[in-house]
């Protein structure tokens, strides 16, 4: 809290690392789910769903593992319950990016469409979740509006590009 009482208004720093945490879940699930797509026809809504969440956990504890020893490499030993809040709260955020894909790919086993179906319309969302975080980061970053296309243009680029490995691949 700020001495006026008012909640401190996190640093463009702390902004920036939070996206980049959910950028990579998004990534991360768009590959999850691209490689479920290939045997959708014998998954059930409910085992994609714990896939993704699978993923996604496992994201949440890499990222928690490395900021822990990035603290402690930086010489200030054992976090302090605050850093360790922070680190949680942005260790979050994988699966928090995994919230709406997987009661999506729930959807499927309620008749609301096929698992296939979720599955493409849960990568349609993590992309897009991909282009609102590019813009989210650069918010207060002095770019252009040249330099913001630049940076979406080449958010799309990898979107295509985990799909054309996972075609490729297949």
């Amino acid at each position: 809290m700020s001495q006026e009482g008012e909640a401190e208004q996190p640093s463009g720093e702390h902004v920036v690392h939070h996206v980049r945490e959910m950028l990579y879940a998004s990534i991360t699930g768009v590959a999850t789910l691209l490689a479920l797509y290939v045997h959708a026809e014998n998954l059930t809504g409910r085992a994609a769903a714990a896939s993704l969440a699978t993923t996604m956990g496992g994201l949440f504890l890499a990222s928690l593992v490395a900021d822990t020893l990035a603290y402690a490499h930086a010489g200030s030993g054992a976090p302090k319950p605050s850093v360790l809040r922070r680190i949680l709260s942005v260790a979050g955020r994988a699966l928090e990016v995994a919230v709406v894909p997987g009661v999506i790919l729930l959807l499927a086993d309620a008749g609301l469409w096929s698992v296939r179906t979720a599955i493409i319309i849960a990568v349609v969302v993590l992309s897009v979740t991909q282009f609102i975080l590019v813009l989210l980061g650069l918010r207060g970053a002095g770019s252009t509006p040249a330099q913001k296309l630049w940076y979406l243009l080449l958010q799309a680029a990898a979107i295509v590009a985990v799909v054309l490995f996972k075609v490729l691949v297949k």
